[in-house]
Order: C-alpha cells, then sequence, then structure tokens
C-alpha cells in the first residue's frame, strides 16, 4: 500500500489519539492539520490549544486554525491531498473544500443514529447495548454520507471518557483498514428514516432532581459525569434499586455503601457525593456529618 498524502481536520482529545496514531502508523502523511481557535479553559480562562493543535506541532505538522473553514480552502488546494481525513472537527465544510479531494469522516455512533455533536452522550443516555465508530463520506449534510466501514463495541461499564478513549483507539485502525481494503468496500447510504441526532451538550443537563428515574440519573451521569442536585450538592456514583414508595427525595435507608434516596420510579443507592470546593466523600458519611436521617429530604 502506498503512502496517503493527507490533510487532517479535528479539534478534541478523541481526534488528536487518531491523528498520532495516524502519523505513527507510517501509511498517512498528514501534510497539514486543521483545528479550532484556541480558547480559553480552567478558573483562570487561560488560553488554551485545542488537544489536536499540541498533537500537530509535537509532530512538526503545519497547523491551521481558521474562525471559518472555508478562509482556508486556497490553502488545503495547494497540499494536493489524497484525502482530507475529520474527527469531532467542529465545523461543517463547504463545496469549496468538498471538492478537494475524498473527505472521509471518523464519526463516534452507528449511523444513522446519532448525528450530530454528541453522539457519545446520547447513546449512553438512551441505554444503548452497544455503539461504535463509522467511517463515511462526507457530504453539505451533516453526517448524512455513505458509511464505508464501522466497527462496534458493548456499552456495559462504560462511561462518556472511557467510551471516547475506546473509540478514539479504533480510529485509526478502522481508516487504514478501509483504505488497505478499498477496492473491495462498496459504501452503504444511509437509511434516512432510521436517523436521529444528538444535539450539543449542556452543563443545564447535569442540574437534576429525585423525582426522575434512578436509571435515567445513572444514564445521564455516565453520559455526562457528575450531577447537581439544585442545593449545590455533586452526585459522583449511584445504582438503581427498588422503589420504597415514600416520598420523592425521601432518604429510605442509610448503609455503609451509601445512601438510598427514593426516586420518581424506583430508587437510587448514592455512594459518593462532594460539596463544592469540599474532597469527595462516602455519601453515608456526608448524611452522618448534616445530622440527617431516614425520612429527610435529599435535595
Amino acid at each position: 500500500m502506498s503512502v496517503t498524502h493527507a490533510v487532517f481536520m479535528g479539534t478534541p482529545r478523541y481526534a488528536a489519539t487518531i491523528l498520532r496514531d495516524l502519523i505513527a502508523s507510517g501509511e498517512i502523511d498528514v501534510r497539514l492539520v486543521v483545528t479550532q481557535i484556541d480558547r480559553p479553559a480552567g478558573r483562570k480562562l487561560t488560553l488554551t490549544p485545542p488537544p489536536v493543535k499540541i498533537a500537530a506541532l509535537e509532530a512538526g505538522i503545519p497547523c491551521l486554525q481558521p474562525e471559518k473553514v472555508g478562509e482556508i480552502a486556497d490553502a488545503i488546494a495547494r497540499i494536493k491531498p489524497d484525502l482530507i481525513i475529520a474527527a469531532a472537527y467542529g465545523q461543517m465544510l463547504g463545496d469549496a473544500i468538498l471538492k478537494i479531494a475524498p473527505c472521509w469522516n471518523l464519526h463516534a455512533s452507528l449511523l444513522p443514529k446519532y448525528r450530530g455533536a454528541s453522539p457519545i452522550q446520547a447513546a449512553l443516555l438512551n441505554g444503548e447495548v452497544w455503539s461504535g465508530l463509522t467511517l463515511m463520506k462526507m457530504t453539505r449534510t451533516l453526517d448524512a454520507g455513505d458509511l464505508i466501514a464501522f466497527n462496534q463495541i458493548a456499552l456495559k461499564g462504560h462511561g462518556a471518557q472511557t467510551l471516547t478513549d475506546t473509540l478514539a483507539q479504533n480510529g485509526a485502525r478502522l481508516l487504514l483498514y478501509a483504505l488497505r481494503n478499498s477496492d473491495r468496500l462498496r459504501p452503504l447510504p444511509q437509511a434516512r428514516c432510521d436517523a436521529s441526532y444528538a444535539g450539543r451538550f449542556s452543563r443545564a443537563d447535569t442540574i437534576v432532581g429525585f423525582d426522575q428515574s434512578a436509571i435515567y440519573l445513572k444514564r445521564l451521569l455516565a453520559a455526562y459525569g457528575p450531577l447537581t442536585l439544585k442545593s449545590g450538592l455533586k452526585l459522583l456514583d449511584l445504582e438503581t434499586t427498588k422503589g420504597r414508595g415514600a416520598e420523592i427525595g425521601a432518604i429510605v435507608e442509610i448503609t455503609r455503601k451509601g445512601v438510598v434516596v427514593e426516586c420518581g420510579k424506583d430508587a437510587a443507592l448514592v455512594k459518593m457525593v462532594q460539596v463544592p470546593s469540599k474532597k469527595a466523600v462516602n455519601a453515608a458519611d456526608y448524611i452522618n456529618g448534616k445530622r440527617l436521617g431516614v425520612g429527610n429530604i435529599l435535595s
């Protein structure tokens, strides 16, 4: 197999992992990297480069960060790439770029399910048994191109970060497989009737109450990380258990494992909690410290 000259477009850690693996393969000559602009991050809002930019600089590859990707169509064309590879880049590619070379995207879902910005979170939140990675041809319509190849993994035991990392580790392998077997792979059009969309994540999605079911809270925790009650208390770990018919939000049992709280349709065994600016603690220790007991409301 000859070396493929490519332009790589991506932004987060997921994409940086794929980029590094493609470079390490020796089968992809990444001649240009395109990523989003540096953005403020952390409590001090320090201007921070995206992970893909860091990976590009480490490898000595030129990196462009346009506000709008169409602005650099001519620069990409001058590279004369055999292939344009995208992975969670964050912008739609217009005709000016799509016509330069074949454009392939590594999307973190089993398309046509969960097109859009948050496919990993959507799969976890909806309780999917399987998810995976899809390599597809890019078109003017969001994540609607023909499917080239895919792999799938079981979601049991995964949270958003472990799932993201696992899919990223599969990314380069899937793309290289498709290149090595391009003479016998036949792209498959997506079934539009099966398509669904996953919108952008909002921190407001993690503000919860016990009027929701424990099953939903557990999925939400897997998808988005720590959940916050209206009091500001963060829920870090919980399991589902049988409801006791008590008032919603009431503490119904305190055990060594944690605190059982009545939910909308069932109950949650809350294991770990955290008060803002404090260390995470066992939920039972928190309850005891607050002098709360069975029958009190946790909110």
